[in-house]
């Protein structure tokens, strides 16, 4: 079996890291609200979170092992930050090095470029244009819009 592209293994980690990520945070959210009332703002990141920690002064026990746990935290998601960074110029890295033309569309950055050449692979597997619209899910359709597929005439309206 051929090995999958360079850019299909670094999308899939990618998403994974920015899963874990927002998972790192929300945990982090959670802890700082045991530790500052109200907790805090949306948008967390490790800097803040760490500005944040550099006021925090807790006086027993739990509050100090609290303060460790989200300073860990806080650690936890600047690495993470790293990571994401570095799979995104690995991701557009391998994008160009593949001279794919898919950057040039309106609207497809480097990212969404190898999440498509991630899971699409080489076009020439398939054996005609049409082929690969069938596999996309692209495939023109021979009736007018507004119709329905069994009768081919238009359909109720339905919103607007």
């Amino acid at each position: 079996m051929p090995r999958p592209p360079r850019c299909a293994r670094s999308s899939s980690t990618l998403g994974d890291l920015v899963k874990t990520r927002t998972q790192t945070v929300n945990r982090l959210h959670v802890v700082l609200t045991h530790l500052i009332p109200a907790g805090a703002a949306r948008g967390l990141s490790a800097d803040r979170a760490a500005e944040i920690l550099r006021r925090v002064r807790p006086r027993d026990v739990a509050g100090t092992t609290l303060r460790s746990l989200a300073a860990d935290l806080v650690a936890e998601v600047g690495q993470l930050d790293r990571r994401i960074d570095k799979a995104a110029r690995d991701i557009e890295a391998a994008v160009a090095e593949s001279g794919s033309s898919l950057t040039q569309l309106c609207g497809i950055a480097a990212l969404n470029a190898g999440i498509i050449l991630a899971r699409v692979g080489s076009v020439h597997r398939f054996r005609s244009a049409a082929a690969f619209a069938s596999y996309t899910g692209t495939v023109r359709s021979r009736r007018p819009p507004g119709t329905s597929c069994a009768t081919a005439s238009p359909g109720p309206v339905i919103g607007n």
